[in-house]
């Protein structure tokens, strides 16, 4: 596991004792108009496609800007390590 702070950079803790700030980092994660997922989203961002298009969905005429991005979301099943 990651961690946004090291030992060398926790003036004030204990060693081996976490700090208020620490931040585990677990893994990568994405959902954005390009994919569901990171690999789709990164893969749709180096082939140039755009999120972005016309909104023409009856939910958007009052709104003062037409073009937005959706996102994506995949459906997902809980897995147990």
């Amino acid at each position: 596991m990651l961690t946004a702070t090291t030992e060398a950079n926790r003036p004030g803790t204990a060693r081996g004792t976490p700090a208020a700030t620490d931040v585990p980092v677990t893994g990568l994660g994405a959902t954005t108009p390009l994919g569901g997922d990171v690999p789709a989203s990164w893969a749709a961002l180096l082939s140039g496609r755009s999120g972005v298009s016309r909104l023409d969905t009856s939910w958007a005429e009052q709104l003062p800007v037409r073009i937005g991005g959706h996102n994506v979301v995949l459906a997902f099943t809980r897995r147990d390590d």
